[in-house]
């Protein structure tokens, strides 16, 4: 009786067993079967940090709402021509927004910058890149076109539903994410302060109170200036940021002008923790400052200047991006 009773025990493990793997596989094959007709999900996941956890916002980028806007002729298109062919993205009304006017009128905007990191990046596919300050899409949708997972990092939720509607319309959900903050070495609520003609950017002034009111204005007027209310965080917190942790290496772009400094002491867990191979960035207000500069931080990180191009000068001052 005994061993009839454990053969019957053994028989139900069994069934339990090949169930739950018949179960395991059919999901595997639907699964790949999916991403072989090319489904990808309907809209691209956005985050926001909330003090000490990430958290999903489910209302910037939601499909309807971004078709609505759509309907609205809320957005325009224009055309970049890349090595790999065209790309039509989700521009500002190019008479209000100088990127979207250099965009629009010459076809393209500061090709040099796509085109120095894809050069530098290109041979190993195991790269991920974090974009910060990411503006509407201009350099992170084409690395992900070309297969990248990007992380976009975008303070201006306008800057946002236009990479939404993009990321939509060429389906690259699965490859770009977005976080809806600021990036600095704390956590708090700080004014972002939009001007007139840089619907692409805006002024971000840490205090020391630790929040600020918002001025009632209309959201989207971007005729005047105005000021909205954003959280920080630092990029140590993306170490828990599952896209992050997915990224056997990181690349950086880092776009966010004389904040640069406070975004890296937020960093140092991040870049101990995973492999950076790169930071590209913008050098405008920092020039040679080594010994207590920018310079002088990277240094100490091991990092050292790779590539600097003099990209124009003026009459004040001489602009400067590099890697």
């Amino acid at each position: 009786m005994a061993n009839g009773s454990s053969l019957r025990i053994w028989f139900q493990y069994g069934v339990v067993i090949l169930v739950v793997c018949s179960v395991l596989v059919y999901l595997l094959i639907i699964s790949t079967l999916n991403q072989s007709a090319g489904m990808v999900p309907e809209e691209p996941i956005v985050y926001s940090f909330q003090d000490v956890v990430w958290t999903r916002n489910w209302t910037l980028c939601n499909n309807q709402y971004i078709k609505t806007l759509k309907s609205m002729n809320y957005f325009q298109k224009g055309t970049i021509p890349f090595s790999f062919g065209n790309m039509t993205i989700y521009i500002y009304n190019p008479q209000t927004d100088f990127i979207s006017n250099e965009t629009d009128s010459k076809d393209v905007y500061k090709p040099w910058v796509f085109n120095t990191i894809h050069k530098y990046i290109q041979n190993d596919h195991s790269i991920g890149v974090i974009d910060i300050g990411g503006k509407s899409g201009i350099y992170s949708l084409p690395l992900a076109r070309l297969g990248r997972k990007v992380v976009v990092v975008e303070t201006i939720y306008q800057q946002i539903q236009h990479m939404c509607a993009s990321v939509i319309e060429k389906k690259l959900t699965n490859q770009i994410s977005i976080v809806y903050n600021a990036l600095s070495n704390n956590h708090l609520d700080v004014p972002l302060t939009l001007q007139r003609g840089e619907s692409h950017s805006g002024n971000v002034k840490q205090r020391k109170e630790k929040s600020v009111k918002q001025m009632l204005v209309k959201p989207n007027n971007f005729s005047r200036k105005h000021q909205e209310t954003v959280k920080t965080a630092t990029l140590n917190d993306f170490l828990s940021l599952a896209e992050v942790h997915a990224m056997k290496k990181v690349f950086i772009i880092m776009n966010f002008p004389s904040f640069e400094r406070r975004i890296i002491e937020g960093s140092y867990s991040f870049f101990t923790t995973k492999i950076v191979i790169g930071v590209y960035m913008q050098w405008y207000t920092h020039g040679h400052a080594i010994p207590n500069g920018l310079l002088h931080t990277f240094n100490k990180l091991g990092y050292e200047p790779f590539y600097c191009n003099t990209i124009f000068n003026s009459q004040s001052k001489k602009k400067k991006e590099c890697l």
